[in-house]
């Protein structure tokens, strides 16, 4: 597979239309599940694995990202590797150093200078490697603690967003509109043990920002499926989610074809 920047895989799927899935492969043997996939769908991807998850399934960074560049290159398409919710700035130096293309930094428990100063020292130490960072701003939640270790929901407010890229440099920015982390239904965030998203803020938050940076929809969340493309053709720039996804996808939600890897 081709390897593309996480920005510029988000940016054409701006102008085209569809979202980038990330698919946590969880550990070393189903990368090759997920570039299969994305082979077989003609889709774009991007293979990440977060800061619990090396704890959660005994792999290192250096692991996860060898066997990722050992075997991208059997499949077609387009690809990047990204480090996902990460606290810990150690971590996100040996993701680095191990060919990690992108990764997160989550301050968002902290306070909104805080979280500015912790992602500004990321930014500047990964942008002199040609490594690319995602911030969050907001807390998105999660029915599982595999991913990250909370299960509150702050919603972004989309004029904190606009200073807090402007003042960290952030490449990519995960907004919290209601989605959580992990299988729906085993937390119930409202009556039917699904995620609730909030429009409006799904709506201004990207809106606002799609001039000036791509956004990340992180998680799940309660959507009709027609809703749910309407809402990734005219906001969604990026979003997390489950492995499930990518065989969900149908032949209308496919980018297209795309050159060989």
């Amino acid at each position: 597979m081709q390897l593309v920047p996480v920005t510029q895989m988000l940016k054409a799927a701006e102008k085209g239309g569809y979202g980038i899935g990330f698919f946590s492969a969880r550990n070393t043997y189903l990368i090759d599940a997920v570039l299969k996939g994305a082979q077989e769908t003609k889709a774009p991807v991007i293979v990440q694995i977060s800061a619990n998850e090396f704890n959660w399934f005994d792999v290192t960074a250096k692991e996860f990202a060898d066997r990722f560049y050992e075997v991208h290159g059997r499949y077609q398409g387009q690809a990047a590797l990204h480090l996902d919710h990460t606290k810990d700035m150690d971590i996100i130096k040996a993701a680095i150093d191990a060919g990690f293309q992108s990764v997160m930094i989550d301050a968002s428990q902290k306070s909104f200078e805080d979280n500015i100063a912790i992602t500004r020292e990321v930014v500047e130490y990964a942008h002199a490697k040609n490594v690319e960072v995602e911030a969050e701003l907001g807390k998105i939640g999660a029915t599982d603690k595999i991913e990250t270790d909370n299960d509150e929901s702050l919603y972004t407010d989309p004029a904190e967003a606009e200073e807090f890229v402007a003042k960290t440099g952030v490449d990519t920015l995960a907004v919290s509109i209601g989605t959580a982390h992990g299988v729906s239904g085993k937390k119930s965030e409202n009556r039917s043990g699904t995620p609730c998203t909030d429009q409006e803020t799904g709506e201004h938050s990207p809106r606002a920002s799609r001039r000036q940076w791509p956004s990340s929809r992180n998680g799940s969340g309660g959507h009709h499926h027609s809703r749910r493309r309407r809402e990734q053709n005219q906001h969604c720039h990026g979003f997390g989610a489950g492995l499930f996804r990518l065989s969900r996808l149908s032949e209308k939600d496919q980018p297209g074809n795309l050159a060989d890897g």
